[in-house]
């Protein structure tokens, strides 16, 4: 009885068993250590290296089809699993830290002080903790409608920034997309925030504030008063202090795009980032005058909120080819209405029949920083830039490019008008199956000095798992400086060797004459543990 009791319960467990859910995932982990000994600039004394001592840990994680919605359609009826909402989540943790003396050294100032304190950048090289993006996402909702929440990381005409709220595109019945976003603008001081996020250079110990006099009007801009005692500190600065880098920066930006449009893609987009003005900043009688905002305010002048940036944009490539002749015609433009200046403005045209390729180009560019910047007066002047580009590529291994370019400096007071222009000329070819050379011819003249030169180099897969290559370079500058005209000359080989799957041991020596050094020689080896071939 035995045997057909055990076929009998096989069998109802079998007819009883629901069905088993899982997610999509992916987790990539990388560890990265650095280990180096940097030359430090003294004035007086001999030379002096720092040591660095780098640990940098990422963990990327992206889990698809949270709730199982789409496979449970995809279930019901097979291939409806892109007519319903699909709920998948991707993020990025970064641990970094520097335990060496190039961070947790002291710097030979008043009798001493801790690096972080003297430089509060550093901060974020000694130990962060940081989430370069990280947000929930829902797509397809009502079948029209994609939804981001969470700390997005955006790359657009406006440039790269990070938010901390909710994005929304929109696609309507026509080819035309809504795309809406408004959050909070990720700044140094945001939570779990990348160093280097807020728009201006401002240096946590340089800031300043406004120091009221007897007669209104007549105050002045004087450094934070910093009586305070020192908390001691650590892995950060006891005497950085910048309220208006701590202020929350709201941000909101509208955008219509084309969508479905094969020979076009255009968007028109509206950017503004505001943030509240810093009031009292500490008791109101702790200067000679009372104290009434880091800001001059005597007579209430100072508004409640402040515009740091507002953009508007417009951009568009379209693609049309007539018999063999492919052609794409671009352009983009980018106002600041708070400058009231065109800071971009942009044209050109991509030609390309057979292996031939032309681009003529023509930009208007004025450099602005945030309007609340203290670095403003350090914008290069407006300038007019006209380059030529031509390119010739059978395949991958025959390939050749060639660009000139010339730029028109307005001028600026005292600064009379300048041009400045160059050329470039490079190709690629692949020898044999296994060698590859490549090579390319540098002319350059400008602001910096004259720049003549050139590289050459060639790479050889001796083998499956090991390649070599070597590079040659020659460069003569005239015009930029006693300590740096000359000619610097540089001999460069190195070896990949993988060891294993995921396992390589990459070599590189370097040698350079130059103006600045007689003899410089550079070595570096890296055990690479999650090796990627490329080769």
């Amino acid at each position: 009885m035995r045997g057909p009791l055990a076929a009998v319960v096989v069998v109802a467990a079998i007819a009883s068993a629901a069905p088993a859910r899982a997610y999509r995932f992916e987790v990539t982990a990388r560890t990265v250590t650095d280990l180096a000994q940097l030359p430090a600039l003294r004035l007086v004394g001999g030379e002096l290296s720092l040591s660095r001592r780098r640990f940098h840990q990422d963990v990327a994680v992206t889990v698809w089809d949270v709730g199982d919605l789409a496979a449970r359609r995809a279930q019901r009826r097979p291939g409806a699993a892109a007519t319903g909402p699909t709920v998948w989540f991707t993020g990025d943790l970064q641990l970094d830290h520097d335990f060496g003396a190039w961070t947790l050294g002291a710097v030979a100032l008043d009798g001493g002080r801790d690096a972080l304190d003297v430089i509060p950048e550093l901060r974020g090289e000694a130990v962060a903790l940081t989430v370069p993006y990280g947000y929930l996402a829902v797509d397809g909702v009502g079948g029209r409608v994609d939804v981001r929440l969470g700390r997005l990381l955006r790359f657009d005409e406006f440039g790269g920034s990070g938010l901390d709220g909710v994005a929304a595109r929109i696609r309507t019945a026509a080819p035309i997309a809504v795309e809406v976003e408004a959050g909070l603008r990720v700044r140094d001081r945001s939570p779990l925030a990348v160093l280097g996020s807020d728009l201006d250079g401002t240096a946590g110990v340089d800031c300043r504030e406004y120091v009221e006099a007897p007669t209104p009007g007549q105050g002045s801009w004087q450094l934070i008063d910093r009586s305070r005692a020192p908390s001691g500190t650590r892995l950060g600065s006891d005497q950085a202090y910048c309220p208006e880098r701590s202020t929350s920066q709201p941000t909101v930006e509208v955008a219509v795009t084309t969508d479905r449009l094969r020979w076009l893609d255009a968007r028109l987009a509206y950017r503004r980032t505001q943030a509240r003005t810093v009031g009292v900043i500490g008791a109101v009688d702790r200067l000679d005058v009372a104290d009434v905002g880091l800001y001059p305010n005597e007579r209430g002048q100072a508004p409640a909120w402040g515009v740091t940036q507002e953009h508007l944009s417009a951009s568009a490539r379209a693609t049309g080819r007539r018999g063999r002749l492919r052609y794409e015609p671009w352009g983009l433009v980018r106002y600041s209405l708070v400058h009231g200046a065109f800071e971009r403005l942009g044209a050109g045209v991509q030609v390309q029949r057979g292996a031939h390729q032309l681009e003529p180009t023509v930009a208007r560019t004025r450099p602005s920083l945030d309007a609340d910047s203290i670095w403003s007066v350090f914008a290069i002047s407006p300038s007019l830039d006209v380059r030529l580009a031509y390119q010739y590529r059978v395949d991958a291994g025959r390939r050749l490019r060639a660009e000139s370019w010339v730029r028109r400096y307005d001028s600026d007071g005292d600064l009379v008008a300048a041009t400045a222009g160059g050329a470039s000329l490079a190709g690629e070819l692949a020898v044999t199956r296994r060698v590859r050379a490549a090579a390319e011819l540098v002319a350059d003249d400008g602001y910096g000095g004259r720049r003549l030169g050139g590289t050459a180099s060639a790479r050889w897969q001796a083998r499956r798992d090991l390649q070599v290559t070597g590079r040659a370079g020659l460069v003569a500058v005239a015009g930029s400086g006693p300590r740096t005209d000359g000619t610097t000359a540089s001999l460069a080989g190195g070896a990949a060797w993988q060891l294993d799957d995921g396992i390589a041991l990459t070599a590189v020596a370097d040698v350079v004459t130059s103006p600045l050094s007689t003899l410089a020689v550079r070595t570096l080896a890296v055990l690479d543990l999650a090796f990627e071939p490329d080769f």
